[in-house]
């Protein structure tokens, strides 16, 4: 299964730059945050594949984002309310 990384959280207002920052979470439990324009913006919910080799940051960073930086590992709770639409769309393995 591909590692996927989601966008839980985008804040509403902007930095000194014209940034906005993100809020993401991956598949495997790991928090990440990076900003952008509102060109290269992802919206709250948004679902993406990351590379299978790589690193992460340089990812994001490729995709128009900036300062990307790994977080805390999310709680439990945030994992699962974050993941629960994909999750219930899953086949079941019986």
């Amino acid at each position: 299964m591909p590692k996927l990384m989601k966008v839980i959280a985008v804040s509403d207002n902007y930095n000194a730059f014209g940034l906005r920052n993100m809020i993401m979470v991956t598949s495997d439990g790991k928090g990440w945050q990076a900003a952008a324009n509102d060109i290269n913006l992802k919206l709250t919910g948004s679902v993406f594949k990351l590379p299978s080799k790589g690193d992460v940051g340089l990812f994001l960073s490729g995709m128009g984002m900036e300062i990307p930086s790994e977080l805390p590992d999310p709680p439990p709770a945030v994992m699962k309310a974050a993941w629960a639409e994909e999750m219930s769309h899953k086949p079941n393995a019986s």
